[in-house]
């Protein structure tokens, strides 16, 4: 989506789905690797087979975790993520939802 302006409560799409000069990122690839990691590395890894799932937390309401195992005794979040942008920055969005995944992780 992009910015309408400066007012960040307009927001437009445009028709080819992304802003005008702007890339969309392709997760495709990271969505195979997380599919990977769940289905073979941590499959080998631990033994048995891992399954993306939603959760109870203690706290209430749900979370989608990316592996829990079948007999729920590992529950894992996987991220794909670098530790840059595409520009080269600090990529500080990834680094808080690293953070709020292990707060969920705590939680259920």
């Amino acid at each position: 989506m992009c910015w309408a302006g400066r007012d960040p409560f307009h927001l437009v799409r445009s028709t080819e789905g992304k802003c005008k000069g702007e890339e969309v990122a392709d997760t495709r690839v990271q969505l195979e690797v997380e599919d990977w990691v769940r289905h073979n590395w941590m499959a080998s890894r631990f033994g048995m087979k891992f399954s993306r799932e939603r959760l109870p937390l203690r706290s209430g309401g749900v979370f989608d975790f990316d592996a829990v195992s079948d007999d729920h005794s590992i529950v894992a979040t996987i991220s794909t993520s670098g530790a840059k942008t595409s520009r080269g920055k600090h990529a500080v969005g990834k680094i808080l939802k690293l953070r709020s995944d292990m707060l969920f992780l705590t939680m259920v």
